[in-house]
């Protein structure tokens, strides 16, 4: 046996000190890892709606100090039971049972139900009351139909279902009302109710959160499945599906350890940040495996090798992550929490894949010293095809710019048939079950979508004035026959009801008091017995009304065009100040969120382009070619907000964040591109050096666009709204940017000179 030489011994032995040093850098990067693994045990989910109300807004600094006077309107839950013969007393008799049951819980502040619903009349000895309806004989149909107090709000339309109306204290924390909900349901299960629909606040908290949590499960082990494949296609080794896996996992470690650190929960734009994450990073990973696997494959040693491959793909993919950072960054100056959130941990999860990549993959190959796989590269036929494309290219450089200036026109012009328009549950198809929940009360009762304004009065005594009643009865009116707001709770409905009480509790009483009866019904509206029903629609102060009802979810677009109406109504009909009326509520304030959305998107769009377009300025030192860089990415987003405005995809809080997401990850092709071209142009013509660069780069942007497109397919899994059309749009952009950056950039490019 041949003894081995004085360099061959000082090769080993320094390949033992650096290869001890990987393995300090592994155990680093494992407690670093051990700390965010611990972060996840506080992880959380969100489900509160309220979320995306706009932060800093006058409309909802307003209701907050309402709710704190008078509580919260939509603390309730409509309960819809079922049956074929909805009119019988037996079934009555069950329902009265159930509504018995409810109302000795706790947390429970009143049942309102077809059995209990009352009327008062005003006897010698005070007020008594008497049920509307008495079931003991059975139903009268026509009676109960003719009324509007009762049809579509205790009996369904579709005859088969009666309703009821729970109202319940607020509740501080989820898990209380988690359990409040789940109990309501064993009731209703235990009294021989088998398929409620239920729908209300903390119904849909509770409902959307297993949904996130599914929806994760589901986002997650597709785009672990899909990388996997991924993984075995490229390398085809158990080593070349291992090494890059642990890299993607410890990244989301990290990420979710992050979430559960700074106490933030997953909500419905935040579930597809792990899923983004896997499929960015894995453009990181194979960049430095292939490069790693080329000089491998050259005879280099595997020190040398790992030091070439992040010293020839390093820069390009730091700047690539750099710029898909700053992409999500721009979102964080939204004023709605859910896309500021979303901006701001996608863009430290990027920043976080970049460095796992380049501190994990080095450690472990230089611990393997083997390459990922040992299939040495071939030569292929690449080279041929893109310099065919690029010739083809070139020669028609003039047709191309102007194709490329008609779609930036084309979709510029289609962009602005796209709709603004947000229904109350966020992000969620319309063919979801907590939509379709929705839908049952819109379809067979009255709707169940707050509807909240206030009236303000100038002084407390003005409430009895002839002019006043009638200014909130016409209101009443308009609300009721133009707006389609029904089962309104009112100071006005409390005057009628006791107008109604004072003349036996006929229902034809129920209506505007004669003048003469003002100062009887103002002892009763002042007295003990109605001051809970007063306290929670007038004001301590006396001034301020509330006027409460409920419609149908008819989406931001159209619940806009009535608020503009109703305005119109109150103040050129009624003559009524600007002061003296104000919507607000929960549902207007999700509404209202329409009003940012452009904003936010122009704003972050231009802080992104503006921040990336000075990152290539940094890097080419050129005016020029920084232009000439952002345009093949510009052009893009406006075929894709072309292509939304086209397909009729509304532009909400969910899909807002789909431009930033695109432009972001879309412009790393043209950074690669640039960053090339750069290299070249220095020893060689423009012309030269453009035909390297789509040698050198066009076969690695086309194969990492393949590798995202595949994995934000994924996102065509998902059985929420927004989730779905940010796979489809990004995927598509990204497309049309590989498309431009191929055709577009060098036919800018090479009317360059040298």
């Amino acid at each position: 046996m041949k003894p081995k030489s004085i360099e061959e011994d000082f090769d080993s032995y320094l390949y033992k000190v650096k290869k001890s040093k990987a393995y300090l850098g592994l155990f680093i990067i494992l407690l670093l890892t051990c700390g965010f693994g611990y972060g996840i045990s506080n992880l959380k989910f969100s489900d509160n709606f309220d979320a995306f109300f706009p932060k800093g807004d006058q409309d909802l600094a307003y209701y907050l100090n309402l709710t704190e006077e008078f509580g919260v309107y939509n603390d309730f839950l409509f309960i819809g039971l079922e049956s074929d013969n909805v009119y019988s007393s037996e079934f009555f008799t069950k329902v009265d049972s159930l509504t018995e049951s409810f109302e000795r819980l706790l947390k429970v502040e009143s049942v309102i139900s077809p059995t209990n619903f009352k009327r008062y009349q005003l006897t010698p000895f005070g007020v008594n009351s008497f049920n509307v309806v008495n079931y003991s004989n059975g139903i009268d149909v026509d009676r109960m139909k003719s009324d509007p107090q009762l049809y579509g709000q205790f009996f369904g339309k579709n005859d088969k279902s009666v309703g009821m109306i729970l109202r319940h204290e607020s509740f501080d924390d989820k898990k209380t009302a988690d359990k409040f909900y789940e109990n309501l349901v064993t009731i209703i299960a235990d009294q021989g109710f088998s398929t409620p629909i239920i729908s209300g606040k903390i119904q849909g908290q509770h409902d959307f959160s297993i949904r996130l949590k599914q929806e994760l499960s589901l986002l997650l082990g597709a785009a672990i499945v899909l990388i996997l494949i991924m993984l075995a296609i490229v390398y085809r080794t158990i080593r070349g599906m291992l090494i890059p896996f642990v890299t993607l996992v410890t990244t989301l470690v990290w990420m979710f350890g992050f979430f559960g650190l700074t106490d933030r929960p997953i909500d419905v734009l935040a579930i597809m940040i792990p899923p983004i994450l896997l499929v960015v990073s894995m453009s990181d990973v194979i960049h430095l495996c292939n490069k790693f696997n080329d000089c491998m494959h050259k005879g280099m040693d595997v020190f040398t090798s790992i030091k070439t491959s992040i010293k020839l793909v390093g820069l390009a993919t730091l700047l690539t992550s750099i710029t898909t950072a700053i992409g999500f960054f721009s979102l964080a100056i939204s004023p709605i929490a859910p896309i500021k959130n979303f901006g701001l941990y996608t863009g430290i999860g990027v920043l976080f894949a970049f460095f796992v990549t380049f501190t994990t993959i080095p450690c472990l190959l230089l611990i393997l010293n083997k390459p990922v796989n040992n299939v040495k590269p071939i030569k292929d036929n690449w080279s041929n095809k893109l310099e065919h494309l690029h010739n083809w290219v070139i020669k028609r450089r003039r047709p191309i710019i102007l194709l490329s200036l008609l779609l930036l026109a084309g979709g510029t012009l289609a962009t602005f048939s796209i709709n603004r328009n947000t229904y109350l549950i966020v992000g969620v198809d319309k063919q979801d079950p907590l939509m379709k929940t929705m839908g049952y009360f819109d379809d067979n009762f009255d709707g169940n979508k707050p509807f909240e304004m206030t009236y303000e009065l100038e002084s407390q005594d003005d409430l009895f004035e002839r002019s006043t009643l009638q200014d909130l009865d016409s209101i009443q009116q308009y609300l009721e026959t133009e707006y389609g707001i029904a089962h309104i709770e009112s100071p006005l409905n409390l005057i009628k009801t006791i107008n109604q009480t004072i003349h036996g509790g006929a229902t034809r009483e129920y209506k505007l008091p004669q003048a003469s009866d003002y100062s009887r019904i103002k002892r009763v509206y002042d007295s003990r017995q109605f001051a809970e029903a007063r306290a929670i629609l007038h004001s301590k102060n006396g001034v301020t009304l509330r006027i409460n009802g409920r419609g149908k979810d008819i989406g931001s677009a159209k619940a806009g065009l009535k608020n503009e109406k109703l305005e119109k109504f109150l103040s050129q009909t009624l003559n009524l100040k600007q002061d003296q009326f104000r919507l607000t509520g929960t549902s207007f304030l999700i509404d209202k969120t329409d009003d940012y959305i452009v904003s936010s998107i122009i704003q972050g769009l231009i802080l992104a382009i503006i921040a990336i377009a000075f990152l290539i300025l940094l890097i080419t030192k050129s005016f020029k070619t920084m232009l000439i860089s952002i345009l093949p990415n510009i052009i893009p987003l406006l075929i894709l907000s072309g292509l939304m405005g086209v397909l009729g995809v509304d532009l909400n809080i969910a899909t807002a964040v789909i431009f930033s997401i695109a432009f972001g990850i879309a412009v790393d092709d043209s950074i690669h591109f640039i960053i090339r071209y750069q290299l070249e142009v220095k020893n060689k013509t423009v012309s030269s050096a453009i035909l390297a660069t789509y040698l050198s780069t066009g076969k690695s942007i086309s194969l990492t666009t393949v590798v995202l497109f595949v994995g934000f397919t994924v996102f065509l899994f998902s059985g929420f709204s927004a989730t779905f059309y940010i796979g489809l749009f990004v995927a598509t952009t990204l497309v049309l940017a590989l498309i431009t950056d191929l055709t577009l950039l060098p036919a800018l490019l090479s009317y360059k000179k040298k």
